[in-house]
């Protein structure tokens, strides 16, 4: 138990770990808030969908999500191998973004690479029961 103690203390062992939180809560939100007119604008009109005028601002709000996440991956984790490494007593500062950016790319292709085989075996193996269920859909 004294592991578990130990695990939730730890962002709390630096002086600045407020200032450190805040700035990954900020990284999280931000997509969130750069989305909310769109979402608003979709909500407030449902019959009358305006939304053709913010469609150019897609692309920019996927490509934000995407770095803000690969981000605070990075970020995530230089943290966990500086601790695991025993070199952190608390949080890292915010201050190898590009470093993080890379590093929480990589995670993310890897996580990817490693969850499709288990998607296309599910997939298979979903459309062989079906298409043996059910003779209509033998053609599946």
């Amino acid at each position: 138990m004294n592991g578990l103690g130990a695990s939730f203390a730890f962002p709390f062992r630096d002086a600045a770990w407020l200032r450190r939180t805040l700035v990954g809560a900020a990284l999280e939100a931000l997509p969130i808030l750069m989305a909310l007119p769109l979402l608003l604008q979709v909500l407030h009109r449902p019959r009358h969908l305006h939304v053709v005028a913010l469609l150019p601002f897609l692309p920019v709000l996927v490509v934000v999500a995407l770095a803000t996440r690969f981000l605070v991956l990075g970020y995530l984790v230089r943290t966990a191998k500086g601790t695991l490494d025993g070199t952190l007593t608390g949080l890292p500062p915010w201050d190898q973004m590009g470093r993080d950016l890379v590093s929480g790319l990589m995670i993310w292709l890897v996580s990817i690479a490693l969850w499709l085989p288990a998607v296309a075996v599910t997939a298979a193996v979903t459309l062989l029961t079906v298409a043996a269920s059910s003779p209509s859909l033998v053609w599946l």
